[in-house]
């Protein structure tokens, strides 16, 4: 059973599915997560097969043709699960008659744009030849159309599939069906008008309409007709679009507010037939759920949560700040029904509602660090000799004449000189520390290059950054520690003994839950500060040292505004550099952690 101490040799995709991974000192094994619609056929979670091997060449050797069978598996419970669904639901005939329409009015705006502009750029000679070639395509598709047969005909299904495969996909229309049929014979007819229309502009004439006559370049369709869509299938459908688009833990806080939906007004409710009053119907209930509904009153549904709630005299409700994000998911969600065409309103959206999850402003209260206890964090035996790290005994915290220097030991004083989020510096790989003119840096990116692609996740674009190493952790010896992990083959992470969370699909997790532990034990009581106060006391020391506000938000990763900063300003090593040693804090000393020069 895989670990969560088990460190992966290498976290790069060998195919689609699978991942290699090893335990420490032993044998390497193949590990592919189950895509969640696949396991009712293959009944698993997860393929695990171990490689027989500790040698990292004849593993990824064997990984290569494990992967090619486990994808073949795949494969073939993915042909199983097309076989059982059930057959795709018809649209209507308006429907599919909205989409012939809105394809001609495209299609007539392309042709009115290229064909002026043939008529600018072309020779008498280039428009007759072109407007052959037109000829020609138009009578394939209408001899095909008729039955006719001349030397070249044509379906017109490259129109269709690419329409499909586009803008269209959102109507779920699969090859061979009665739908797909009725849009090829209507496409086909179209693109036929289409052709000519254009053939008649390269001739300087006016277009003479001969079908779809009151649909030309100029019509303003209608919004799509209603699609005859569940709430049930639209939070199916938003989920899997928030899973792919977005961040591993996005989805998540989506679930709560999604049962709320689902619950109060029903799977089966048409998104058409959802009213204001449902939606603060639903708001009214959102008041009532109890903290932490999904871990404390595990399997019961909305409606019997609150009744146990009121039974067990258990009167802690949702925070009003936790209301209002739940209020704005459930607007989220209504939104992209309305971005995909299901609904023309978001019924969501009313001043009454959005007023009733206002909060009362109050200042923020920064939860930094007092100097007395980031002393007695970085003077604690973790950082002056202690037995060991191991934390199943605490021994971290007991003076001996250990010196461990691992994440444990970096990661809080990388965080404190450099502003980095914990899992900017958790995912960190070695080759993430570079060095230019002379400068050694920090690479906070995703991916090594275009070809060496991580799991790693940076928060926005502004995040991806270099960020030279300040002073203080040279003296510290960290290039030390990291010209010892190149020499190590076995991980290609800068700190491998930082473990993912599968659940979240971050490093940062459960380093985050050992460090409110690591706090607690050594200051003996629980601070207002955690780890992301570090970087807030990064920021604070590079405004005191009156260091830029561009420079600032180049060595943090906080985005630039205005024009000018987003497009033309760019953060070059030596100024970085330059502002990043002005960071200091006056009454720490961290000079007990400094590295005697050999």
């Amino acid at each position: 059973m895989y670990h969560p101490t088990d460190t992966p040799s290498t976290f790069t995709a060998v195919s689609g599915h699978t991942r290699l991974f090893r335990r420490d000192g032993g044998t390497y094994y193949l590990r592919a997560k189950v895509p969640a619609v696949l396991r009712p056929i293959i009944k698993k979670t997860e393929e695990r097969i171990s490689l027989r091997t500790k040698e990292l060449k004849e593993a990824l050797r064997k990984v290569k043709i494990e992967s090619l069978r486990v994808d073949r598996e795949f494969e073939a419970a993915e042909a199983e699960l097309k076989r059982l669904k059930p057959p795709e639901k018809k649209l209507s005939r308006e429907e599919l008659l909205w989409i012939v329409k809105d394809f001609v009015v495209k299609q007539d705006q392309d042709s009115l744009t290229w064909t002026g502009k043939a008529l600018e750029d072309f020779s008498p000679l280039e428009i007759s030849a072109t407007a052959d070639d037109l000829i020609n395509d138009a009578v394939a598709l209408d001899s095909f159309s008729k039955n006719s047969h001349p030397l070249e005909t044509d379906d017109g299904a490259r129109y269709l599939d690419t329409y499909l495969r586009g803008e269209g996909k959102r109507w779920g229309i699969v090859p061979d069906s009665d739908d797909y049929t009725f849009l090829l014979r209507e496409f086909r007819k179209a693109k036929v008008e289409i052709l000519n229309r254009s053939i008649d502009r390269l001739h300087e004439r006016r277009p003479i309409k001969r079908d779809f006559e009151q649909y030309s370049a100029d019509t303003i369709l209608p919004p799509p007709p209603h699609q005859n869509i569940t709430l049930g299938k639209l939070i199916v459908e938003f989920m899997k679009y928030q899973k792919s688009a977005h961040a591993q833990n996005t989805p998540s806080s989506y679930k709560v507010p999604a049962r709320l939906l689902s619950e109060v007004l029903g799977e089966d409710t048409l998104l058409s037939s959802i009213t204001k009053q449902d939606i603060a119907k639903v708001c009214e209930v959102m008041k009532l759920v109890p903290v932490s509904m999904t871990q404390r009153y595990k399997g019961l549904s909305v409606e019997k949560t609150i009744q146990s709630a009121e039974r067990l005299g258990d009167k802690r409700r949702l925070a009003p700040i936790t209301q209002k994000n739940y209020y704005e998911n459930i607007s989220a969600i209504l939104n992209f029904a309305c971005d995909e065409g299901y609904i023309r309103d978001n019924p969501a959206k009313t001043r009454k509602l959005r007023e009733s999850f206002k909060l009362e402003k109050k200042p923020a209260e920064p939860k930094l660090f007092t100097l007395e206890e980031l002393n007695t964090i970085f003077h604690s035996p973790l950082y002056t000799g202690c037995i060991d790290d191991n934390e199943d005994w605490g021994y971290y915290r007991k003076p001996g004449p250990d010196h461990p220097k691992n994440a444990k030991f970096w990661l809080p004083l990388l965080a404190i000189l450099h502003g980095l989020r914990l899992n900017e510096v958790c995912q960190l790989y070695v080759e993430d520390v570079g060095n230019e003119t002379g400068i050694h840096f920090l690479n906070v990116r995703e991916d090594l290059d275009e070809v060496n692609i991580t799991e790693k996740r940076i928060k926005t674009a502004a995040s991806w950054r270099k960020t030279p190493l300040h002073p203080e952790i040279i003296k510290m010896g960290f290039l030390g520690y990291v010209d010892d992990r190149r020499k190590d083959f076995s991980s290609p992470r800068l700190f491998p003994d930082v473990s993912l969370n599968e659940n979240t699909g971050r490093y940062s997790h459960n380093f985050s839950h050992w460090y409110g532990r690591f706090l607690k034990a050594t200051l003996g009581y629980r601070p207002k500060g955690t780890f992301h106060s570090f970087r807030h006391h990064f920021a604070t020391s590079l405004h005191r040292a009156g260091v830029s506000e561009t420079t600032m938000k180049k060595l943090g990763g906080w985005a630039l505004s205005g024009v000018m900063n987003r497009v033309y300003v760019h953060g070059e090593l030596p100024d970085l550099f330059e502002g990043i040693s002005k960071v200091e804090y006056p009454g720490l000393d961290l000079s007990h952690l400094y590295t005697p020069e050999p």
